[in-house]
């Protein structure tokens, strides 16, 4: 793979590859299994007249089948993969050829006898000559043998030939093809069976021949269509190559980064993919820690430092490979929130190139790799050394770097190095630019954890990793003691800042943890209250609505028994006070609707053991038990039901004690229709059947009856299921269910009343 000329082409690309990775973990994938590259083979018939043979021939009409196979998935799945279904109307699939090939060549790779006429004739003729020829080379070989068995008919070369005893075959015309191993018998081709046997090679040539005329005439189609056909096997090399990188991008957990034009270069979860590998290998469970790095446009220079073995060149080999990765348009194994800089190349000077047949040292070929790298580096550079100035004397190399830096920095885009060298860690603090890090170390077993720390700069413990290593303590404590005390100073100075760093970091942990939980705490606090708020307001909405239609109905049902009344020639005058009753009940209810829903709300201090009080968002009324001054108070309600709530969901029981002395609506009829029969609703309409059922139950209460029936007929049962539905919730029935057979079935209901 190549860098990309363009940030577009890097996103395109890295699109295509996780919209198929999205895809294959979802279960589909291109059917690219079993796809043999036939653009060898193909290109190879570069001349009229060549003839290539049945396995190479099978093996082009395969990879065409497998590009017309790619093609069709990619069509159909054109919503899932839109920038891979470009690929589609790159094909020219040729169709002809594959068809023809596929009738004309078998699994096996022989011709079959369908290629041609011509073919089918020859072979025909042949299997009829062989079976004649092997019946009588046996009849032949038996009466000679006299029915011994020595003889039998077998083959040399493509002609009839029978075995026989050298004595048996004395006197014989025939020919001798050969003898057997001991001579003691011979393979005789008699006179008798030549003519035969030669009509037979005949027709084995002449099938040859048109065998090597159907491939080549198969050979000359391939000829005339191959720059198509190359082209499709093109494409296929193509798209495998996205579909390997599509799996590389699942098993290594890729995403494609976001990009800046102004030197933005923030890795988040950055995992070296071939650590990442490795730790997999081992079956340990050891998890790679991710490298977590930002570096702000304007930071034109990172120096690393930090321990031998303690992942400075992990970190540098993570930074500088998932770079190129995403330049070449790869998707980074990272997390969301990565952002690349849009490098235009990159140089890495990792590794030790020393050469004794150049008479280069390490520190001359670092330098002649830096004299390189500042003749051709511009703004679009990322420039990447390991051990910048090492190989000599640590104050020369030391200024050797800082120079090289210098000249980096006003050159490249950005240069990023590790060092063990103090004074170099003094001027990354110093220069405006530039900027101190480490790796994360852990300080008590002297492992690398493979992470990076931006800010300060990283104490290289040489002398620990020695004693670790198996030098000897004296040694390890001489070493010590010979330290400069500046040194021993600036070593002193980063241990304390390292501690101070962890020590702000875990408190910043704590903190942040604690945020989190109060936001948690918060945001949950919040929704409950905004669920009971709501619960309130839908519970005292029902309420005002299902009180709404009690007055509603109440007046209905009151108007129909009105109706009734003065159907029966009821006097004016109790028909008048019917009515002015029923004004008076509604305006009542609504009344004591309009006061419910503007109720103040109760303090702890108005709230007396005894007293009626509504809970609002029920619409239930309790009595006082107790009070506490929390505001948590116990009601007992109707039915000797306890509950306990809030004050605040509480109000004065307006209208309560008026309720209970003036509730009752009652009326009474001197004059009414009595029940004589079963009640008809067949044909009705639902609520003309439901106003008779109600009105024929009323009778039949009112006359004292226990039992009735209704006649709703069968249809599509929609008038039964209300019917049903009607009396399950009407308090004067008792039980009800399908009449008798007889008496009419599932098209009744039989009613019985309390």
């Amino acid at each position: 793979m190549r860098f990309m000329g363009s940030t577009v082409e890097v996103e395109k690309s890295q699109e295509e590859i996780i919209g198929l990775a999205v895809m294959r973990e979802g279960g589909d994938d291109l059917p690219l299994s079993g796809w043999i590259d036939s653009w060898n083979l193909i290109s190879r018939i570069n001349a009229e007249g060549l003839i290539a043979d049945a396995e190479e021939l099978v093996i082009i009409a395969d990879g065409e089948r497998k590009a017309a196979d790619v093609r069709r998935f990619m069509s159909e799945s054109r919503d899932r993969l839109p920038l891979l279904s470009g690929y589609v109307d790159a094909f020219k699939i040729q169709e002809g050829i594959i068809k023809k090939i596929s009738k004309t060549i078998g699994p096996r790779f022989e011709i079959l006898d369908g290629a041609s006429a011509e073919l089918s004739r020859l072979r025909r003729r042949a299997a009829s000559l062989r079976d004649r020829l092997r019946k009588k080379a046996a009849l032949f070989a038996s009466r000679k043998s006299g029915g011994s068995g020595e003889g039998f008919v077998t083959l040399r070369g493509e002609r009839f030939v029978v075995s026989l005893p050298r004595s048996k075959a004395s006197g014989l015309k025939g020919i001798v093809h050969q003898e057997s191993g001991s001579g003691a018998s011979l393979f005789v081709e008699p006179i008798e069976f030549i003519e035969e046997n030669n009509t037979l090679e005949s027709l084995i040539q002449e099938e040859r021949a048109e065998i090597e005329r159907i491939l080549r005439e198969l050979t000359s189609e391939v000829f005339s269509k191959r720059e198509y056909m190359m082209r499709n096997q093109d494409i296929m090399v193509e798209i495998d190559g996205i579909s390997a990188k599509a799996h590389f991008a699942s098993v290594y957990r890729c995403i494609a980064p976001r990009h800046s034009t102004e030197g933005l270069l923030s890795f988040c979860d950055a995992r070296h993919p071939l650590l990442e590998k490795r730790f997999a290998d081992e079956g340990r469970g050891r998890k790679v820690a991710p490298l977590n790095l930002v570096c702000e446009s304007d930071l034109k220079a990172l120096v690393i430092s930090g321990p031998n073995a303690g992942g400075k060149t992990v970190a540098l080999k993570t930074i500088g490979l998932l770079v190129i990765m995403d330049r070449a348009g790869l998707p980074v194994p990272c997390t969301e929130g990565t952002v690349i800089a849009d490098y235009s190349d990159v140089f890495a000077d990792i590794g030790d190139d020393q050469s004794i047949a150049q008479s280069l040292s390490t520190f001359s070929s670092q330098i002649l790799w830096i004299s390189r790298v500042l003749e051709v580096v511009n703004e679009k550079s990322l420039v990447l050394i390991d051990e910048i100035g090492h190989a000599t004397d640590p104050e020369e190399g030391g200024a050797l770097a800082e120079a090289v830096l210098e000249h980096l920095i006003e050159k490249c885009g950005r240069v990023m190095v590790t060092t063990h060298l103090t004074p170099l860690k003094g001027w990354a603090h110093e220069r405006s630019g530039a900027d101190n890090a480490m790796p994360e170390f852990d300080s008590e077993n002297l492992e690398p954890l493979y992470s990076i720390r931006r800010g300060i700069p990283g104490r290289s413990w040489g002398i620990e990793m020695a004693g670790r290593l198996g030098l000897a303590r004296d040694t390890v404590e001489l070493a010590r003691s010979r330290l400069g005390s500046g040194t021993r100073r600036f070593e002193d100075l980063v241990a304390h800042l390292e501690r101070e760093v962890q020590r702000l970091e875990a408190a910043s942990d704590r903190l942040t943890e604690r945020e989190r939980r109060l936001k948690d705490l918060e945001s949950e606090t919040e929704r409950r209250l905004e669920e009971i708020r709501r619960t309130g307001d839908e519970q005292k909405d029902r309420a005002r609505r299902e009180a709404l239609e009690i007055v509603t109905g109440t007046q209905r049902e009151m108007e129909n028994l009105v109706r009734e009344i003065r159907s029966t020639r009821a006097e004016r005058k109790a028909i008048t006070g019917a009515k002015a009753h029923i004004r008076k009940s509604r305006e009542e209810l609504e009344r004591r609707i309009r006061s419910r829903k503007s109720s103040p709300r109760m303090s702890v201090g108005e709230l007396k053991p005894g007293m009626l009080v509504e809970i609002t968002g029920l619409d239930k009324v309790g009595r006082v038990i107790s009070v506490e001054s929390s505001g948590k108070v116990y009601l007992e309600l109707e039915g000797g039901i306890r509950v306990e709530t809030g004050v605040g969901e509480l109000a004065p029981a307006i209208g309560i004690e008026e309720k209970r002395r003036h509730g009752t609506v009652s009326w009474t009829s001197t004059d009414f229709e009595p029940v004589t029969g079963d009640l008809m609703v067949r044909g009705m309409d639902r609520e003309d059947a439901l106003r008779e059922v109600d009105r024929y139950i009323d009778r039949a209460v009112l006359q004292g009856s226990k039992t009735v029936t209704i006649i709703h007929g069968i249809g599509r049962g929609i008038l039964k299921r209300a019917i049903y539905d009607y009396l399950k919730g009407d308090p004067r029935v008792r039980d009800m269910g399908s009449g008798e057979p007889a008496l009419g079935g599932d098209g009744v209901v039989v009613v019985k009343l309390k």
